[in-house]
Parts: C-alpha cells; structure tokens; sequence
C-alpha cells in the first residue's frame, strides 16, 4: 500500500481487551469448517488478523459476538478472494451459480451435508448465530446487504474480464454494495443487542451516516489494497477509476482519492454531532435516541478500526498477498465438504 498517505482520523483507536483470546478463537473456527487445513492455510488465517480488524470494530463487544463478528469477516473475506483468484478464474455463469447458492443459504438456511460446500457451511453457521434473536426486519435488511455483496462478486467478475472502469459516480455507488461495510453495520445491532426501529433506520440522516462510513472505509480499504490490485490488474480501485477517468498521475489520483476520503470523514464527523439535535427535534424518545447514539459510535470505531487494521494486516503486503493467492489456488475453498 501506499505508505505516505495521512488520512484526516481525528478518531481515538479502541482495541477489544479480547483480542488474543479471539485470535486462537478464529484459528479453531477456520479448522473446524476445514478453511484451514495446512499449515500454510492456518498461517493465512492468522496474517489476515480478521481477529484484529474485528476487536478495532467492535471494541466493547463480548467474547461470543466478537467472535461471531470475525467469523463472519472470515467468510467474506475468503469468498471476496476466491472470485478474485488469478489463477482459477470464474467464469460469469460460475460466480454467479456461487453467489446463488449463498444467497439461498439465507431463505434456507438448514442446508444438506450432502454436496455443501466447505465454505458454504461455514456461511450456515455464521447466518444461524447471526440472525439468533434478531427480528424479521432486521433479517431482511441484512440479507439484502450480504445479497449485494455476494452478486456484487459477479459483477466484479465480469468486469474483469472486459478490464472495464467505471466512472467516478458509479463506482462509488458500486463500492457501497461490494465493500461488505452495510452488512457489517448491520451487524452493529446484533453484536451490541439492540435494534433501531424501521422508521429510524429510513431517517435521511440515519441513511446519510451508514453511506458516508461506508464511502470512508472503503476508500482506505482501496487505498490500503492498490498494490494488491494493480498487481492482479484489478480495475475495482477508487485510485485506478480515478486515474483513468481523470488521465492523470497515479501519484496525483492517489492524492485525489486521499483528499475524498477526507472530505468524507468531515462529514461524518459534522453529521454525527447533529444526531442528538436531530433526535430532539423528531421526537425520539431517550432509549432510542441512546442506541442511535450508540449505532452512530460503532461507525466511528469502525472507520478507525478498518485503517489501523488495513495499514497492518498481510492481506495487502507484497509478499504475502502473493503467498495468500497461491494458497488459495491448492486449497479451494468452493468444493464439496468430504464425507
């Protein structure tokens, strides 16, 4: 990644004290649905650190939620990379019989042992504590984002294949769905035990908060990924559209995203601070005007969190993230579960 890029974070980093304890939690979970098999898979288990990008997340979670926050990641992480293999490309008829199957996991998620695949079952258990207690809106609101992620993998596929870039506005549109973060604020709700009500969750501000975070870590996700991306010429960078569309310096299209981003931080920073004038001024009993509050927090955390993580983590190393490509070649993930 770029490495003299100084985002605008005027956000204190928070750390879960569970940390450690839910890195060896990762490790087990990932064996046990045999995501880690080898050794040399267990070690790209542990360099992605999901168990680190998760206690940045969810900093006050407890043990069981932050774990079930960093299997989920694990899930999408290692879903988001088989579509990206190199190697092993999809065709689009492929990725997108996978992203089906994924999706129908949600509508149905007590799935067959027989012909499941290995990542698939590792999705069922993570859909059924997921959605453990949590209301039939709330369901549907995070099926809909994972079903955006996982069809966004297609299109991902199939843009690649034609090495099409899109311009500035969709791409940033397109990102929204494909970068996993609307999921993951979902899962603000489940892993704190509370759930904003529909009309809230409709509010402008409300809607305006979730996609200005989501704009946020995903351009430093980008940012923290371009040498991934330019390595596997991978058109889905905030940097690369920006470069192209504009015609202009890498080193300059990297100074134009930086710049966004800032922006973006800003106004969130300025939205958050209006919430409890909002609320007032809506009508917002406290209870709810707390867990808005609280909601509004976690996507504090969760965009510092994502940076230190991203600025860190082997994913997007040199090195590593070509180990991790060929790791995932020799161990295919979307194959049936042995008997």
């Amino acid at each position: 990644m770029p490495q003299d890029v100084d985002f605008f974070l005027p956000i204190s980093p928070q750390v879960n004290p569970l940390e450690r304890t839910a890195k060896s939690h990762s490790l087990r979970w990932a064996q046990r649905f045999s995501l880690a098999t080898s050794d040399q898979a267990s070690q790209r288990i542990l360099a992605y650190d999901m168990a680190g990008l998760m206690s940045r997340w969810f900093p006050y979670a407890a043990g069981p939620d932050l774990n079930l926050s960093i299997d989920a990641m694990v899930v999408a992480v290692l879903f988001d990379d088989h579509f990206e293999s190199t190697k092993r490309v999809l065709s689009s008829t492929e990725a997108r019989h996978l992203s089906e199957r994924f999706i129908n996991i949600m509508q149905f998620p007590e799935v067959s042992a027989q012909g499941t695949l290995i990542l698939e079952a590792a999705f069922a258990d993570v859909w059924s504590r997921l959605t453990e207690g949590m209301s039939q809106e709330w369901r549907r609101r995070t099926a809909r984002n994972w079903a955006d992620f996982f069809e966004a993998n297609v299109s991902e596929v199939e843009n690649r294949s034609r090495q099409e870039i899109m311009n500035v506005p969709d791409y940033l549109m397109f990102r929204r769905r494909s970068g996993f973060v609307q999921p993951m604020i979902d899962m603000t709700e489940r892993i704190y035990h509370f759930e904003l009500p529909p009309d809230i969750h409709e509010m402008p501000q409300i809607q305006a908060l979730r996609d200005v975070a989501a704009d946020v870590i995903d351009a430093v996700n980008d940012m923290h990924s371009l040498e991934k991306e330019e390595a596997d010429k991978d058109p889905h960078n905030l940097v690369t559209v920006i470069r192209e569309n504009q015609q202009c310096t890498r080193d300059d299209a990297i100074i134009i995203a930086r710049d966004m981003t800032n922006l973006w931080v800003r106004k969130f920073l300025t939205l958050s601070a209006q919430l409890s004038e909002v609320n007032s001024k809506s009508g917002i009993d406290q209870r709810i005007s707390s867990d808005i509050n609280r909601w509004a927090a976690a996507m504090k955390d969760a965009i510092r969190g994502n940076h230190d993580w991203g600025a860190s983590t082997a994913r997007y190393s040199g090195a590593s993230f070509e180990h991790s490509k060929q790791e995932i070649d020799r161990e295919d993930l979307m194959v049936p579960i042995k008997p």
